[in-house]
């Protein structure tokens, strides 16, 4: 059986030379191929156990061949499938709320627009109608996220690595979408996104205190990590860095949590450090951190896994859990902030509009026999009154003796005859 690289349906990348990526793949290909034979080992022993050298055989990918099958057997998302056949084939076809519905249609066309499989060429294979089909039954089940802009990425992404029948890539593809939002990340994909703003800012924070020189560029660029990686975190790295390395991540995501997020955060910039403190304004540090995704480093995925866990160092889950507690305080009181203000615009907006409406409509002007007019039916109004007529007081004859409008009414008449 031949080992190799798959193509996913991707060209050759644009962001290094053609030599450079012929090398890595013939060298990539040599530890696939070591790597195969030893998870043929772990497979045909049968049910995957967790332990020191599942993790370890995690970190160090996992073949294409098998990863269909680890993957939704780490995630849980093979039993979920299990315990619930129908679920999936239900919702399948039906069309979600207008809001969810809407964005799910015009972010097809921008997922992976430059991948065969997802062209029109592609014909009755094109995996853009399954990606349709899994958003729209995933906003439909779980309505408390429904959709969210990045779970494209991510489903496409998994569609291209499962194999199967359509349906059945489909349905593995919604239980480990499943098993991705449910159980494995934060609340990312719940409406204000407040668990992605939290991770970024612990992000930064782990830079003040692992990559201080990065941190210092940053403050002094006045940049923080909410713009520089939402796309990270909302993606889980898919179309960030290159395919397999997106994949390698995925390989230990599954496994080992949102932790990995961190450490591939943290390897990207001191894989670059020497390029990011160069930066000085605003505008560079973006362009920089965009660019240093895709590139020699990031594209030679075996070294790039390596480099998270050595770079990244110790990284505790309670040292994680504790910042978050703190960024979160500070994410809340941000948002609570602009929500003042938003409000505060929105008033200043409403009593400007209503002082343009009285200068394009201001009331009209009285004449002096309309005044006299309504003076008479005031004065007629209190004798009435002193009469003491009991209801009728609110009423007055005409000519006829018959019941006229009461003065109010009146004062209204006039103004609608004026206008």
């Amino acid at each position: 059986m031949s080992i190799s690289l798959p193509n996913y349906g991707f060209d050759s990348p644009d962001f290094v030379q053609s030599d450079t990526f012929a090398e890595f793949q013939k060298e990539y290909d040599i530890v696939l191929k070591r790597r195969y034979e030893r998870w043929k080992r772990v497979i045909n022993q049968g049910d995957l156990v967790r332990g020191h050298q599942l993790k370890r055989f995690c970190r160090k990918g996992i073949p294409s061949e098998f990863r269909s099958h680890v993957w939704m057997n780490l995630s849980g998302a093979d039993k979920e499938m299990k315990e619930n056949p129908n679920v999936y084939k239900s919702a399948s076809g039906l069309q979600p709320a207008k809001e969810f519905n809407t964005t799910i249609l015009a972010d097809l066309p921008r997922t992976f627009p430059e991948n065969v499989n997802f062209s029109a060429a592609a014909g009755l294979q094109n995996k853009r109608h399954s990606l349709q089909r899994v958003l729209q039954a995933f906003a439909i089940t779980f309505p408390k996220i429904g959709y969210c802009q990045g779970l494209n990425y991510v489903a496409a992404t998994i569609l291209l690595v499962l194999d199967g029948p359509a349906e059945e890539i489909e349905e593995k593809t919604f239980w480990l979408l499943h098993a991705l939002t449910h159980n494995i990340v934060p609340a990312y994909y719940i409406s204000g996104m407040v668990d992605v703003q939290v991770d970024c800012l612990v992000f930064e924070e782990l830079l003040r205190q692992k990559v201080p020189s990065v941190y210092k560029v940053l403050k002094e660029a006045n940049v923080d990590c909410i713009v520089l990686a939402t796309k990270w975190f909302i993606c889980l790295f898919a179309d960030v860095v290159p395919m397999e390395t997106v994949l390698r991540i995925f390989d230990c995501l599954f496994y080992e949590g949102d932790k990995i997020l961190f450490r591939a955060c943290i390897a990207l910039v001191k894989l670059h450090l020497d390029t990011i403190v160069k930066c000085h304004l605003f505008p560079d540090v973006v362009l920089t951190f965009r660019n240093i995704c895709k590139d020699k480093q990031t594209l030679y995925c075996h070294e790039f896994l390596q480099a998270m866990f050595k770079l990244s160092g110790s990284l505790p889950r309670s040292r994680i859990q504790r910042l978050r507690e703190k960024c979160r305080v500070k994410v809340m009181q941000t948002m609570d902030e602009l929500n003042q203000r938003e409000a505060e615009y929105r008033t200043q907006l409403e009593l400007q509009r209503q002082k343009q409406n009285q200068v394009d409509h201001p009331e009209p002007d009285i004449t002096p026999a309309e005044d006299n007019m309504i003076g008479e039916q005031q004065e007629e109004e209190a004798e009435s009154e002193e009469i003491g007529t009991g209801d009728l007081s609110k009423t007055t004859c005409n000519s006829n003796g018959e019941l006229a409008p009461a003065p109010s009414l009146v004062r209204s008449t006039v103004g609608l005859a004026v206008r």
